[in-house]
């Protein structure tokens, strides 16, 4: 009896010090995060410096964009549109140009509108990538993107 409360009591404290590792994590636990080889843990990462709107990853995510995993390239996208940072804008449009995935080029456009548009270059490419576009769910929301820049 006594060692199944021993094990018990064991297994309480090994999960709690697992739990409480886990919430410690530091910046640059989660900078290390960006560099993973898991595409779940840099997903993790993407979404904690979006979240906390810490800049301190948006160098690393900026180079996340055009990541071999396409949940990557969407959370990177996603995540650099919330750190508000409209020097992404550039960099989003032209993974957004040679991007493959449909749901990575949604995701882009979404970043894209939350920083906002002000340079007439930018919005000329976009138009260039609207004449390209097949997706038309992408295709709907680059008109309303558009509509909403006027």
């Amino acid at each position: 009896m006594k060692k199944a409360l021993f094990l018990l009591l064991a297994i309480v404290v090994s999960f709690g010090t697992l739990y409480s590792a886990d919430a410690e994590k530091t910046v640059e636990d989660y900078l290390t995060d960006l560099s993973s080889k898991n595409p779940a843990r840099v997903v993790d990462a993407c979404n904690w410096f979006g979240k906390n709107e810490n800049v301190e990853g948006y160098d690393k995510m900026l180079t996340l964009v055009s990541h071999s995993e396409e949940s990557v390239r969407i959370w990177s996208s996603a995540n650099l549109g919330l750190l508000k940072n409209v020097e992404a804008v550039n960099p989003l449009i032209d993974q957004l140009e040679k991007e493959t995935s449909a749901d990575v080029r949604y995701t882009i456009i979404l970043a894209i509108t939350r920083l906002g548009i002000k340079d007439d270059e930018q919005k000329e490419r976009l138009k260039k990538l609207k004449r390209k576009e097949k997706d038309p769910i992408v295709l709907d929301y680059i008109t309303k993107m558009e509509e909403k820049l006027k």
